[in-house]
């Protein structure tokens, strides 16, 4: 049987690159069109819907967790799909103590007031611009800066901010919550208002500082873990995104060897020889009575 494929195919190591890179770009490059979007909606559709289900919390890299070496084995498959992972995994290396504020961060806040020293009532929700920087040294480590927003949605709100615990940077989910010491003034019916209370919440993230950023699941350092957030929050659909995910690398191996390899099917000509030849040994010799 003939191995020569009915179409000329373009560099099959150039191909499998590219199916490996973007699934289906590489049967895109062969010409192959009807294959490509087949592999690039199927595998990419399954990719992206796991991060979904997971709200973006599954594909990551943890250097040296056991627990990941299957779940990464198989998600690295999907190509620049998995990139960003690589890219945070090496952002966090390169961070001395996630654990303190290692610069100037500024974004929008949304908490809750608490524990508030003034002549009225003041417990409640806060929203608005946070401006903090790291100060001190060592154990006394922290952060100071200024807020200014709303109060219950309706009273101004400002004050200098003397902060205490704070999330790392980078983290998996899109409010990096952080206390801090608020101290202030609140324009409350027509009065500035003089208060002393503790807030916290949480500040937004960047898409940069949390997509496919690593879980961190170190329990000596941090009360719950990442992992132990994402679990109790997800339930079953961190695993199912998890799997979601693992399911799209795998088949574009598949896909990745296809674009390699080629079509499964010859030219057809030795084919049909052989069946005619079937056909014939199959049938029955004539008696000398049919034969005439």
């Amino acid at each position: 049987m003939a191995e020569t494929p009915q179409i000329q195919l373009r560099d099959p190591r150039v191909a499998a690159i590219l199916a490996f890179l973007v699934p289906g770009l590489g049967h895109f490059y062969q010409r192959r069109t009807f294959k490509g979007v087949l592999y690039s909606v199927c595998i990419l559709g399954t990719f992206f819907t796991g991060m979904y289900l997971s709200d973006w919390t599954v594909v990551y890299i943890n250097w040296g967790k056991k627990d990941r070496i299957i779940p990464q084995a198989c998600q690295v498959w999907n190509g620049l799909a998995f990139l960003p992972a690589v890219i945070q995994a090496r952002r966090v290396d390169k961070i001395a103590d996630p654990r303190i504020l290692n610069e100037p961060a500024a974004g929008q806040f949304s908490g809750k007031l608490s524990d508030v020293t003034s002549s009225v009532e003041l417990d409640g929700h806060i929203a608005g611009e946070l401006q903090i920087e790291p100060v001190g040294t060592g154990f006394g480590r922290g952060y100071s800066g200024t807020f200014k927003g709303m109060f219950a949605g309706k009273h101004p709100i400002q004050g200098t901010v003397d902060g205490g615990s704070i999330d790392p940077k980078i983290a998996p989910f899109r409010e990096r919550r952080l206390t801090f010491d608020l101290k202030g003034t609140v324009d409350f019916d027509g009065q500035d208002l003089e208060f002393n209370g503790l807030a916290s919440g949480g500040l937004k993230r960047s898409i940069a500082d949390w997509y496919a950023a690593p879980l961190h699941d170190d329990s000596r350092i941090y009360s719950p873990t990442d992992l132990e957030t994402a679990n109790n929050e997800l339930g079953r659909y961190f695993e199912l995104g998890t799997l979601y995910t693992m399911i799209a690398g795998l088949l574009n191996v598949l896909a990745i060897y296809d674009a390699y390899e080629g079509p499964a099917y010859g030219d057809g000509e030795d084919d049909d020889e052989e069946s005619d030849k079937d056909v014939k040994s199959d049938k029955e010799p004539e008696t000398p009575a049919q034969a005439k």
